[in-house]
């Protein structure tokens, strides 16, 4: 509840309120806000007090007001590097994200004639094989699929937990030295399966990322596969003369 009484103005406490709601989901992306007025009266506050709160939440970027129109939310995008070796949620944690993982599977495998290529290991070998959905502020935005040679990391399975990080356990407890990575991106449309873990709509676009990552003598160490809500991040990366190439393709059905 709102409170004259405590030391945070009403204002800042309006806007922690309706992010906190956004985040939530009770204001979904896309959707028109409620007039000034109505959210006065929703939170019982002035409308003074809604238009300087709601204005911290278009600065924010979580809302963009429309003339003759009304206030919408808006989808929020992360910027990501393409150029970076260590994963995604450690690189966005980096810069202040509050990043969650949960496991929604973990096992021992045979792996593909894909997965076995790229980790440069026989299709008879095993692999240990990870799904998780990562989640910013309490909402999904990547599904990671991730395959690891189980001769070199025979007790990896039981250390990863949805509190840590792969890519700290295999530099801590395995000494890996990361030297680079390989990665394609395709855009695609949300499958059912990737909407059901998402929580995105079907034929939403999605990126589609494989990844492959080495050591300092170039072994791969790891496979990965990601699915990213295209409205919820941009890709960036910094060239210069004997900079890294990204090459892009399109291919609907690549996941």
């Amino acid at each position: 509840m709102l409170s004259s009484n405590q030391a945070k103005p009403l204002y800042e406490q309006l806007r922690d309120s309706v992010r906190n709601d956004i985040i939530n989901g009770k204001y979904s992306q896309g959707e028109k806000m409620p007039s000034e007025g109505e959210l006065g009266e929703i939170y019982g506050v002035s409308r003074i007090t809604v238009r300087r709160a709601i204005q911290d939440l278009c600065d924010e970027g979580m809302l963009n007001r429309k003339q003759g129109k009304g206030t919408f939310v808006l989808t929020r995008k992360h910027k990501n590097r393409m150029d970076i070796i260590n994963g995604f949620t450690d690189y966005m944690q980096e810069h202040g994200r509050n990043i969650g993982r949960l496991i929604l599977e973990k096992k021992h495998m045979k792996p593909s004639q894909r997965i076995a290529d790229s980790l440069k290991i026989s299709m008879e070998d095993t692999v240990i094989y990870v799904k998780r959905l990562m989640i910013d502020d309490g909402i999904p935005f990547m599904l990671d699929e991730c395959w690891y040679p189980f001769s070199r990391f025979p007790h990896l399975f039981e250390e990863i937990k949805e509190d840590t990080s792969t890519y700290h356990i295999l530099s801590e407890k395995y000494n890996v030295e990361f030297s680079k990575s390989y990665k394609e991106m395709n855009a695609i449309l949300s499958t059912e399966d990737i909407a059901a873990d998402l929580g995105c709509s079907i034929g939403e676009p999605i990126f589609s990322i494989y990844k492959i990552v080495y050591d300092a003598v170039d072994i791969p160490i790891q496979v990965s596969k990601m699915a990213v809500i295209g409205s919820r991040v941009t890709y960036t990366m910094t060239t210069n003369e004997n900079g890294s190439e990204m090459k892009t393709t399109m291919n609907i059905n690549d996941f």
